[in-house]
């Protein structure tokens, strides 16, 4: 069974979608074209309207909930928001990483999961401040707040000053450092990186980095496919210097993969799947094209499974999911819309 904790986050997160997807129809339905032609067709309207934007939603929630997840497995401090990393003149790479507190969410409304963020800096200068300024608003909002006044007035500086210090301060103490000595390959590998790039998820565990792209929307047979198979590779050349990288494809399509969920992970034409089940789709026949993503695309189960604790298994995770979706009640909210 799946923690109270993740459960819960599942529940709170297609709830927001439910919210958004409602205020968001209502926003753009007169805007759309097919609108003078379907005014006695609801349905079409309704699928003109939220399609992409159901589809687009789910996606940015189920990232959500898998890094939430990931932070239970691991602990937050291994998941990080953010991470920084300066190359110095003798082959030495330094990486900083930075994970926002469970705290924040509830005491300031921070996304404490949203897109994690991998920069290239030239020291540790100025990572306070970065990371303070990314919840430095919601900070100001609460105080305000909890003060019923509508600015911070010069009688409140003081306080209002004293509470930004304690948080960097907080900020500071909260930084992971790891230093790596590194080959000339792993620094090459490290330059032809981007300066500043997204990830869909990280982790580090048993000394080593995981990364992930993730398609849990949409189709896999977009042009975009041998796009997202090479990110996948440049995340493994650009984070070599770790010693241990690993780097996938994670996605929720063809679920189990067979056998429900359970069995042993086979290879089965590049793809990591649960039993014998043939997989369909563009994108799982993309190591005919691309040979080095052998081994780097993972079905549904073989995915979660890895930001799953020992204790909980992928069916826990598809039945939290079907609860939560219930209980959110997004099918009622469409069908009143």
């Amino acid at each position: 069974m799946l923690s109270l904790n993740v459960q819960n986050y599942m529940c709170d997160q297609l709830i927001k979608m439910s919210e958004s997807i409602q205020e968001k129809y209502l926003d753009r339905v007169h805007h759309n074209p097919f609108y003078a032609f379907s005014k006695t067709n609801s349905v079409a309207i309704k699928y003109m309207s939220l399609g992409r934007s159901f589809d687009s939603q789910l996606g940015n929630r189920m990232q959500k909930i898998c890094m939430y997840s990931a932070r239970e497995t691991y602990g937050a401090e291994n998941v990080p928001n953010f991470v920084f990393i300066s190359k110095s003149d003798n082959n030495r790479i330094t990486m900083w990483c930075y994970s926002y507190p469970e705290e924040y969410a509830t005491k300031y409304g921070v996304d404490i999961c949203k897109t994690q963020k991998v920069s290239k800096v030239s020291n540790s200068e100025n990572l306070v401040d970065t990371i303070f300024r990314s919840i430095g608003g919601a900070h100001r909002d609460t105080f305000v707040s909890e003060h019923n006044i509508d600015r911070v007035t010069k009688e409140y500086k003081p306080e209002f000053d004293c509470e930004v210090e304690e948080i960097k301060s907080s900020i500071k103490d909260s930084l992971i450092e790891r230093v790596f000595d590194c080959s000339d390959e792993q620094i090459k590998n490290f330059d032809a990186g981007k300066k500043s790039f997204p990830v869909d998820l990280l982790y580090i565990h048993d000394d080593a980095i995981y990364t992930f792209e993730i398609k849990i929307g949409g189709g896999l047979d977009t042009k975009n496919r041998a796009e997202n198979a090479n990110e996948v590779l440049r995340n493994e050349k650009f984070f070599s210097f770790f010693g241990k990288v690993y780097s996938y494809f994670g996605t929720c399509y063809n679920n189990a993969g067979g056998d429900e969920g359970t069995g042993d992970i086979k290879n089965t034409n590049g793809v990591l799947l649960r039993g014998n089940e043939n997989i369909g789709g563009p994108m799982f026949n993309i190591v005919s094209e691309i040979p080095e993503m052998d081994g780097k695309i993972l079905v549904g189960s073989v995915f979660i499974d890895m930001v799953l604790p020992d204790t909980s298994n992928y069916q826990d995770f598809i039945d939290s999911f079907v609860k939560a979706f219930e209980d959110s009640k997004i099918e009622e909210v469409i069908n009143n819309l």
